[in-house]
């Protein structure tokens, strides 16, 4: 991986931590990036194991958390649960 990229993994793995954006759609559209970009980046963090597939939203797009650490407040509405 460039190391362009690991900064760029780096605000997508932020940006699901914060629980600004869970989706692709939120990502793309909270960081600037292109969907395709943003479907790059969330392959790279989940390669690296840094995110994960959460689940899917009510528009049946797939959601992601942190492998990491404190999933988002977001990941756990959607699944129902609270730490």
């Amino acid at each position: 991986m460039k190391m362009n990229e690991e900064a760029m993994v780096s605000e997508v793995v932020e940006a699901v931590k914060s629980g600004a954006a869970t989706s692709r759609a939120e990502i793309a559209a909270g960081l600037g990036f292109s969907g395709p970009t943003a479907s790059r980046l969330i392959g790279l963090a989940i390669r690296s194991k840094r995110l994960k597939l959460a689940g899917r939203d009510r528009f049946n797009s797939p959601t992601y958390e942190v492998v990491q650490g404190q999933p988002s407040a977001a990941c756990h509405e959607l699944a129902g649960a609270c730490i």
